[in-house]
């Protein structure tokens, strides 16, 4: 497990122009699965065991030039691809999009808002200051079980694009540079022209709203007459096919989150006002209710599609492992350069903070995201394992569990497996590169403090 855990972090190394820049992402990453508290950067100090001298080190490694964290991102692309993650549906592999928001109280945090509350939750405010994160995530495949292992993450900003183009923009990105076909799942915010711009190798689905409407294609004239041709024919509310067309439903079963249920369905082409062109519109009737799907592709299966979006409720499950587990947001970083901004939340908030130095701005914005992005690999290093080293996993857990899962190690068990893992190799003076990175920080740290104190 040391030795797999060496080689896919060392393979990181083309994205790091130096040495000690290098040094530091193995330091943090192995910080990060070994911190016993959610308090940011000063977690990865006490987890690895570092002096307190190494702080600075570590807070200037966010803001450091001499690494790219896009880079990072598309190595980690190929690692996934590499080691057979993706589920893979018509030859494609599925890509889930949503948003999540964070509440920050940073005075001068970069990027901070106020945000509306989506939650069900009536406990937590309707309106609160934070940011909104737009995420990426790969439909993982692990011994039966599906995951959402991140790719992307971004916070949205006030500007000129908006947050399903960019989204879309950074799928497309994605399915370009990995060489892949894909399936894109949404929710039903992203129903817009936006997300149904035509790509060669992507097609989206998403949910559809009750009240969509759409158009037959338009009946051909038999003799040619003044005026252009129409470019729509019958207007059709998608709701009342259900009625309407109730006797062409047909039935079968599906796997809908995680239950095998008798469906009724209805695959219909309509020509969708926004984009002008033919839409697939798809209805189910399941226990469940009625759905509406849409995507871009005109010879999707019925059956593929609602067991694709059933299976977007994963991207949930990984915001939860982000935020809960990992404390994946729990970044603190701020700009000295940026004026003060109220705590207190605003319905219609049009000011903007000034920035004195809006480079040194952007550094500090670029290092919030850096710091997500790492934890993003962290979680999908939990999945590799859970897929690669399952029998291990259990047995190096060391700890009581009421259940154990039948397909694959949770999240919680991967990553107690691997911090008892890397904290025995702390303790033994192991000989693995990462063991001895860290010690060498600590030794070369502790002797340049002494060689302060004598001067």
């Amino acid at each position: 497990m040391t030795e797999y855990l060496v080689n896919i972090v060392w393979k990181m190394r083309p994205a790091f122009s130096r040495k000690a820049a290098f040094s530091w992402f193995v330091i943090v990453f192995a910080g990060l699965i070994l911190k016993e508290d959610s308090m940011g950067v000063t977690s990865i100090i006490r987890g690895t065991l570092l002096p307190a001298v190494c702080y600075p080190s570590i807070i200037h490694f966010f803001h450091s030039q001499a690494w790219r964290g896009d880079l990072v991102l598309r190595i980690w692309w190929k690692i996934l691809i590499a080691e057979g993650m993706a589920h893979i549906v018509n030859d494609r592999i599925v890509l889930i999009g949503d948003h999540t928001k964070k509440a920050k109280e940073g005075r001068k945090m970069p990027s901070v808002r106020t945000q509306h509350q989506n939650s069900e939750t009536n406990t937590k405010p309707s309106f609160f200051r934070g940011h909104e994160w737009g995420f990426i995530a790969l439909l993982s495949s692990i011994n039966m079980a599906f995951h959402a292992s991140p790719l992307w993450a971004g916070i949205h900003k006030k500007g000129e694009y908006s947050n399903i183009e960019e989204m879309i923009a950074k799928s497309y990105e994605i399915a370009d540079y990995l060489g892949k076909k894909a399936y894109l799942v949404l929710d039903a915010f992203f129903v817009s022209k936006k997300s149904f711009i035509k790509k060669d190798k992507i097609d989206v689905i998403v949910r559809g709203k009750k009240n969509a409407v759409a158009y037959f294609p338009p009946v051909k004239r038999k003799k040619k007459g003044r005026g252009r041709p129409k470019k729509y024919g019958k207007k059709v509310k998608i709701i009342n096919l259900f009625d309407s067309e109730k006797n062409s439903f047909s039935k079968t079963t599906a796997t809908i989150y995680r239950n095998t249920e008798n469906i009724r369905y209805l695959k219909i082409n309509l020509m969708w006002r926004p984009v002008k062109s033919m839409i697939c519109f798809l209805l189910y009737e399941t226990p469940r209710g009625k759905i509406i799907l849409m995507s871009s592709d005109l010879n999707i299966c019925p059956i593929n599609a609602i067991e694709l979006y059933a299976s977007r409720m994963n991207i949930e499950t990984m915001f939860d492992s982000m935020k809960n587990l990992l404390n994946g947001f729990g970044y603190h970083f701020w700009s000295k350069y940026l004026s003060r901004a109220s705590r207190r939340p605003c319905k219609n908030e049009n000011t903007e903070q000034k920035s004195s130095n809006p480079e040194k701005t952007n550094v500090t914005f670029f290092a919030i995201e850096r710091f997500v992005w790492i934890q993003m690999t962290v979680l999908g290093m939990l999945h590799l394992f859970a897929k690669k080293f399952h029998k291990e996993i259990y047995s190096k857990f060391a700890c009581w569990l009421r259940t154990k899962s039948t397909n694959a190690p949770s999240e919680f068990v991967t990553i107690s497996a691997l911090k008892n893992l890397l904290k025995r190799n702390l303790l033994d003076f192991e000989n693995d590169p990462i063991t001895q990175l860290i010690h060498s920080k600590k030794k070369q740290h502790c002797s340049n403090k002494t060689l302060e104190k004598v001067a």
